[in-house]
């Protein structure tokens, strides 16, 4: 059920194998991706990973190793913001629109 340990970043996971199929857990995938539970879960929630959901007898979320090298694949996507497309006529500046917030 439990295969060999592996290592990122320093860090022992150990995979799940049910069927002949590997799994890694919740916590396993957040480590492997460099992102907070948080971040997965909203991910997951908004329908941007729309992959087959797998879980184990308590319930607990298994990932595929393919759906982790998606994870991945969003986790390094990179936004990019051009400047000349931010209204300078009214003396926006991108320093102001990201720290104005609710108070600013």
């Amino acid at each position: 059920m439990y295969g060999i340990p592996e290592y990122t970043n320093g860090k022992a996971v150990m995979p799940v194998t049910l069927n002949g199929t590997t799994y890694y857990r919740t916590s396993e995938v957040c480590r492997m991706v460099g992102i907070s539970r948080n971040t997965l879960f909203r991910w997951l929630k908004s329908g941007s990973m729309t992959e087959v959901e797998h879980r184990d007898y308590r319930g607990w979320r298994l990932f595929t190793p393919a759906q982790v090298d998606k994870i991945k694949e969003k986790n390094s996507r990179i936004n990019t913001i051009r400047l000349r497309d931010i209204d300078a006529g009214r003396g926006y500046g991108l320093r102001k629109e990201w720290h104005s917030g609710a108070g600013g």
